[in-house]
């Protein structure tokens, strides 16, 4: 990170090129190359030093994207190109899809984020670009703290515990977290535990309510 003000930020990201095997070794891949993704964010990127990494690039209309696992998208081919010194692009929140490969030399890029305090909180995909489908979520820190706590909650809690995991369910704008209350709402109420995943069958997302069918199902 580089500084910060309302609504945006710069930061430097340095892009390594593969390193000379060693006898014997076999270089592990690096998932964060060759890794077909979005960005929850919209933001500007220059190459700034090196030749950059190569990319290519697809679109996609995230208001025709439920985004969950194994759905089928529309995934239209733009470009490839590269990242080289002193080249700009823009890439636009979660309609912009990019695979990066690893570049020939050491390079860096400075990106200007467009964050506004308003900004609702938006899943990033991996996306299975040959399929043309979403693959997974992106693993993202702070959501992963809060599927962890769903999850302890459903093991150490008590009644407040589930007012806090009805409110989570019913409310929170990510699916995953909400799938995860009402899982864990069904771990706390053993008694009423198919209940609660008869209500989470009518969550508006397909990943909540395709999650709560296949758990009833299971339980047949």
């Amino acid at each position: 990170m580089l500084g910060e003000g309302p609504g945006f930020l710069v930061r430097a990201n340095l892009w390594t090129p593969p390193k000379p095997p060693r006898p014997g070794s076999r270089e592990v891949p690096r998932r964060t190359y060759e890794l077909p993704h979005d960005h929850n964010f919209s933001f500007l990127t220059v190459g700034h030093l090196g030749a950059g990494y190569r990319t290519e690039i697809w679109e996609c209309d995230p208001a025709r994207t439920a985004g969950y696992p194994g759905e089928r998208v529309d995934l239209r081919f733009l470009e490839g190109t590269t990242l080289d010194q002193g080249k700009i692009m823009f890439y636009r929140a979660s309609t912009d899809v990019h695979r990066q490969h690893l570049p020939e030399e050491l390079s860096v890029s400075l990106n200007l984020m467009y964050t506004p305090p308003d900004r609702p909180r938006r899943n990033q995909y991996v996306f299975d670009v040959e399929r043309s489908a979403v693959e997974s979520f992106v693993p993202i820190r702070r959501l992963e703290a809060e599927l962890v706590l769903c999850e302890l909650a459903g093991h150490v809690g008590d009644g407040r515990t589930a007012d806090i995991l009805e409110d989570i369910a019913a409310h929170h704008e990510l699916p995953q977290v909400r799938w995860a209350a009402f899982d864990s709402l069904a771990t706390l109420a053993a008694d009423a535990s198919d209940a609660v995943i008869a209500a989470a069958v009518s969550d508006p997302h397909p990943y909540v309510s395709s999650r709560a069918r296949e758990q009833l199902d299971r339980g047949k």
